[in-house]
């Protein structure tokens, strides 16, 4: 095992490859989890629905951990999965996977030790990760850990949800994801005490 230089403590930039390369590892293991789940209720006749399939494809973080919650429901692991899904939600780690693609954003210390701790989570044990992730744990603090793929830190998780489409033609769909403003102008043309409606915004929109 190689021993961690004191200096390197110091050092932000040294425990932020780490931080992404256990939190991905994290959530592999989760979905990994939530599959064998799935797999089992098949067996039984369950068959998962389109909206968990997507889930388990390319939900956010913490659409997984809800997930588990519900197929946890009933069983000796729920509660552990509650606990999980409390503790995550207490010390806002979903933050720390909404930065992990943002190189502008600052790293904090704070970030790698709430990752560090949520791989040593006494919930784990119930739900069968607690031995793959200390060995995560152990291998990114050693700075063994492969880091996660590049389309992982690019991911959908780093961007707000919206009802846009991913491409838009501006010369048909003038006010895409504005149902409210376009309502209340089509409501303004249709007022005959109105005579003018001017709409203002920079030129390239319009």
């Amino acid at each position: 095992m190689s021993k961690v230089n004191k200096d390197d403590l110091l050092d932000r930039e040294y425990f932020r490859p780490r931080m992404h390369a256990l939190f991905f590892k994290f959530e592999a293991e989760l979905t990994q989890l939530l599959w064998d789940k799935m797999e089992v209720l098949t067996k039984s006749g369950v068959d998962p629905t389109e909206a968990e399939l997507a889930v388990l494809k390319d939900g956010y973080f913490l659409d997984l951990v809800n997930l588990l919650v519900d197929k946890t429901a009933g069983t000796s692991e729920e509660q552990a999965a509650i606990k999980l899904r409390s503790y995550i939600h207490a010390t806002e780690i979903q933050k720390i996977r909404l930065s992990a693609g943002h190189a502008n954003r600052i790293y904090e210390d704070w970030m790698w030790y709430q990752i560090a701790a949520l791989s040593c989570h006494q919930s784990l044990s119930s739900l069968g990760l607690a031995n793959k992730m200390k060995q995560h744990l152990v291998a990114a603090e050693n700075g063994v850990l492969e880091l996660p793929p590049e389309e992982w830190l690019s991911s959908r998780e780093n961007f707000i949800k919206n009802n846009l489409p991913e491409k838009v033609d501006f010369d048909h769909t003038k006010l895409v994801g504005r149902e409210r403003e376009k309502n209340n102008v089509l409501k303004k043309i249709r007022d005959r005490r109105i005579a003018n409606i001017a709409i203002v915004a920079p030129g390239r929109y319009w």
